[in-house]
């Protein structure tokens, strides 16, 4: 007789699947097979951190996406919430092992029960999440104004979702999505200048957040109002701010949220003329970067890459509103390409840094001259 596969014996595995955690089913059947989630990308059409959301409950794909999951990782289609098709009743336990084929059978009729609601909701979801996405590839080539509108009215959809959500783990779901979409509203009012409606939608953004018993994202989301804070010039309110989100990380925090934390903590040491504790920051901003190699995959929100080269952005933003140009021009000979051909709003910031570091260094003549092609 062939051996059962290991995603059925798997008690831990059963108990997702009756709980309906796609995401945890998915983990654990990875997991069993000894596979990383880089392995898995390159089995699937997803990247790492996506397959990290989705072990997170964070993103739920669709049903052809997760018919591939079931194919990769060996995982019975009804174990995902899924219809069987002919040929995928091998991974129901043999009647030797009566009581491997009760739990698997007991799994299998919760999870029939729910199937209808779950593809619903997973749908409803996953178009969510492909619209907020479509709005974010647009920021960079689009004015905030052009965006507005339409993250708002997206926004409001997703909150009416959210009001009329019945299960947990729908509302939980709906509630991540929702601080996602709140967060980006916020940004774009705050790119527009309207810092009392941006403020009003980070609230709203770390309310879902927390709703979620999400730490990481509830952290992200407390970051991205210190970033505000920070930004417009309030260092209290923003290291305030950046403490309640370390805590809410704690001990275990990913690297990449470490690295981001400790860049804007440098931000509002500089502001507040603490030079010391600017360069410690930021040197804790490197340590974590080096540990970046070790993680599977930045765990969502963190979508975003973070490198020496962006520690070296931070660095002249804070040479620059401490008023070192030596170290704010070194650093931007470390900041890769980004200040010729980064993200249009972010590299225009950062070039203005580097014209007042020059000014701060008598040159007027490099501060207002193009910028050149290479920095070197």
């Amino acid at each position: 007789m062939e051996a059962t596969p290991t995603v059925v014996t798997s008690s831990a595995i059963l108990a997702a699947a009756r709980a309906g955690k796609v995401g945890e089913v998915i983990r654990l059947s990875r997991r069993a097979q000894g596979l990383t989630q880089p392995q898995v990308a390159g089995l699937t059409t997803f990247n790492p951190s996506t397959i990290s959301r989705i072990e997170r409950g964070k993103y739920v794909p669709d049903i052809p996406s997760l018919r591939v999951f079931a194919k990769v990782l060996e995982i019975p289609a009804i174990l995902l919430g899924l219809a069987e098709r002919p040929g995928e009743q091998q991974g129901v336990p043999s009647s030797e092992d009566p009581v491997k084929r009760r739990d698997f059978l007991q799994a299998a009729a919760a999870l029939a029960e729910a199937a209808v609601v779950h593809r619903r909701s997973s749908d409803s979801l996953a178009a969510i999440h492909a619209i907020t996405a479509a709005q974010r590839r647009l920021d960079a080539s689009t004015p905030s104004r052009d965006l507005a509108g339409s993250v708002v009215a997206h926004l409001n959809m997703t909150a009416r979702r959210l009001s009329n959500a019945t299960g947990e783990g729908e509302r939980k779901n709906l509630a991540a999505a929702l601080s996602e979409v709140a967060g980006y509203a916020a940004w774009l009012h705050w790119d527009m200048h309207d810092i009392g409606s941006a403020r009003t939608y980070y609230a709203s953004a770390i309310r879902a957040a927390d709703s979620t018993g999400d730490d990481t994202l509830h952290a992200y989301m407390l970051g991205s109002l210190a970033t505000l804070a920070v930004y417009e010039g309030d260092a209290v309110e923003g290291l305030a701010l950046l403490q309640r989100a370390g805590s809410a990380l704690g001990e275990q925090a990913p690297a990449i949220a470490t690295a981001w934390l400790a860049s804007l903590e440098a931000i509002a040491q500089a502001d507040a003329g603490n030079a010391r504790r600017t360069w410690q920051a930021l040197d804790r901003a490197d340590d974590a970067v080096e540990l970046l190699a070790e993680e599977e995959a930045p765990p969502w929100p963190w979508v975003f890459q973070f490198d020496h080269a962006k520690v070296a952005r931070y660095r002249l933003t804070c040479a620059a509103r401490l008023r070192r140009p030596d170290i704010a021009i070194a650093a931007a000979q470390a900041s890769g390409d980004f200040l010729t051909v980064g993200h249009a709003k972010q590299r225009a910031l950062i070039q203005l840094d580097l014209a007042s570091a020059h000014l701060h260094n008598h040159e007027p003549e490099r501060a207002f001259a193009p910028m050149p092609r290479s920095l070197v």
